[in-house]
């Protein structure tokens, strides 16, 4: 069994479906569970549907009604127009919306709860949509309720998971369709409480719903589609010629995306790299690219400098320590200050002076210091490899690269997978150009 992931792009609008169930039906006999977004654009129409039937705007919720309306009933005109019980069960979901919307109008209330209930309507109207295109293609197909086995609690918009329930009711309840289909498919997203009251996952919440699954059913592969192919070696769009890794760990992910890479959220394969699952990264739109294999563990072969990221969103606090002064109370007093001003840390170094970096607020630094401080933008860079760490070669030739661009600190240790580099944002592309030419010549 696999686990097939699709997001809102894969999605979105007909071709999409089209293409998306052209790859579901291409590993059939891997007997997929395919797990889908809602459509892209359409979560942010609902969660604007509710607050504005909230508010009692009525013109305006009628309208994003209609817009909602119309986008799907659009696709199933498209793929499957004389299918009545396809058409009867998208209307079955569209009046309850509707009833749904009356509701909160009439209360003139949008609560979390409320926000859950009514973003759940994208990824019921997406999974509805695509069972009946597989069925109309051919294949045996069924639909699944995710909230059935998906166990959370109550916190609505960000719920956590009951994985031992998952696992237990999915062997007893998802497992045994398999047995009359092929393919079952399911929402990303979304769950439900003990009591049967619809919650949401928060951010990544369909990449999670996607590891959770994979390891209730004790997958052998999830797969992320998407719209790119697999993780590059850097920002296309900065560096041109940066190339799809074919393997990468985990570890490397997890650097890549808290500097910057607009990769899959780390936290939300969690349970599939727990299980050691691998996660595979693809492209819906070149489904013929390998992508990019994502393991627990290093895999063998791989290349000494992986990719590099940056992120821009930073300010550096920079204290120099007098003679008399002990250099971890200053840091100490720096992490008060960080937890009072509620800044989110991203990095720190200690020694003749002491660095912080904070992600940029919109409130200035306001650090009142015994010891003299300077407050500036930076950038941070991240160098991603296996073990580079303890890869002499590889960490001089990256360390020589770096110190070219004056860094205000280089942390080097703080995991055996990266290098960060505290630069000035005039000088960061060139960086990122000087270090993937670094992975070029690999």
């Amino acid at each position: 069994m696999i686990v097939m992931k699709f997001g809102g792009t894969s999605v979105k609008e007909a071709a999409a479906m089209t293409a998306t169930a052209e790859i579901i039906s291409a590993r059939i006999h891997q007997q997929p569970l395919v797990v889908l977004s809602a459509c892209g654009g359409i979560t942010d129409k609902l969660l604007r549907l509710a607050r504005e039937a909230g508010l009692r705007h009525i013109q305006e919720s009628t309208s994003l009604l209609s817009e909602i309306e119309e986008h799907h009933k659009k696709i199933l005109t498209t793929k499957t127009p004389d299918n009545q019980q396809a058409h009867h069960d998208m209307d079955v979901l569209l009046a309850q919306l509707r009833e749904f919307a009356e509701g909160l109008s009439l209360l003139g209330e949008c609560t979390p709860r409320s926000l859950d209930a009514i973003a759940s309507f994208g990824e019921r109207l997406s999974t509805t949509i695509m069972t009946h295109i597989l069925k109309a293609n051919g294949n045996r197909a069924t639909f699944f309720d995710a909230r059935t086995v998906m166990r959370t609690d109550d916190n609505f918009v960000n719920a956590a998971v009951d994985r031992v329930q998952l696992r237990r009711l999915s062997k007893d309840l998802l497992l045994p369709l398999y047995s009359n289909n092929d393919v079952v498919v399911t929402q990303g997203f979304i769950g439900s409480t003990d009591a049967g009251i619809t919650t949401t996952l928060g951010r990544g919440g369909s990449d999670l719903s996607a590891a959770l699954f994979g390891e209730a059913l004790d997958a052998s592969e999830i797969q992320i589609w998407t719209d790119v192919s697999g993780v590059k070696s850097a920002d296309p769009r900065i560096i041109p010629t940066a190339r799809t890794i074919a393997r990468m760990s985990f570890a490397e992910v997890r650097e890549l995306a808290n500097y910057g890479a607009k990769v899959l959220h780390p936290d939300t394969i969690m349970p599939a790299v727990e299980r050691n699952i691998p996660v595979v990264v693809l492209n819906t739109f070149e489904p013929e690219h390998a992508g990019t294999v994502i393991t627990a563990d290093i895999p063998d072969g791989s290349a000494a400098v992986s990719a590099v990221s940056a992120r821009h969103d930073a300010t550096m606090i920079r204290c120099d320590i007098p003679p008399d002064t002990n250099a971890t109370t200053v840091l100490n007093e720096l992490m008060d200050y960080c937890v009072l001003a509620k800044r989110e840390v991203l990095h720190c170094t200690i020694g003749e002076s002491v660095c912080i970096v904070v992600i940029q607020g919109p409130e200035p630094v306001l650090y009142e210091s015994r010891v003299p401080y300077t407050v500036g933008q930076v950038s941070l860079l991240c160098v991603a490899g296996p073990n580079l760490r303890h890869d002499a070669v590889s960490l001089k030739t990256v360390c020589a690269e770096l110190v070219q661009y004056s860094p205000a600190a280089l942390a080097i240790g703080t995991s055996d997978v990266s290098v960060v580099a505290i630069l000035s944002p005039a000088v960061v592309q060139d960086a990122l150009k000087g270090i993937h030419n670094i992975i070029e010549q690999q």
